[in-house]
C-alpha cells in the first residue's frame, strides 16, 4: 500500500485531540514508521504503529491518500497484532 498523502479534516483532528490526546503530527508519524495494516472493509483500513506509544489509526484509502476517520491509543490485542 502506497500512501502519499494523509488527510485529516479539522473537525476530526480536533475530536481526536480532545478525546484521545493525539496530535496530527503523531498520526502522520505512524504512516512514516511502517505501520501494520489490516483491511476492515472495502476501502477502510486500520493502521497500528509505535512512536513511543502504540497508536491505532482508522482511515479510508482512496487514490494513494489516507483519509483519517479516527485515531486512538491501541488496545492490548492491537499491540499484540502489531508485534507479530
Amino acid at each position: 500500500m502506497r500512501i502519499r498523502q494523509v488527510l485529516i479534516t479539522f473537525d476530526i483532528q480536533e475530536k481526536i485531540f480532545s478525546k484521545h490526546n493525539i496530535t496530527r503530527e503523531q498520526i502522520e508519524e505512524i504512516f512514516l514508521d511502517a505501520p501494520h495494516f489490516v483491511r476492515i472493509r472495502k476501502n477502510r483500513y486500520m493502521g497500528i504503529g509505535n512512536i513511543g506509544t502504540y497508536i491505532t489509526v482508522l482511515f479510508d484509502y482512496l487514490k494513494d491518500s489516507a483519509h483519517v476517520v479516527t485515531a486512538y491509543h491501541s488496545s492490548k490485542w492491537q499491540k499484540r497484532l502489531y508485534l507479530k
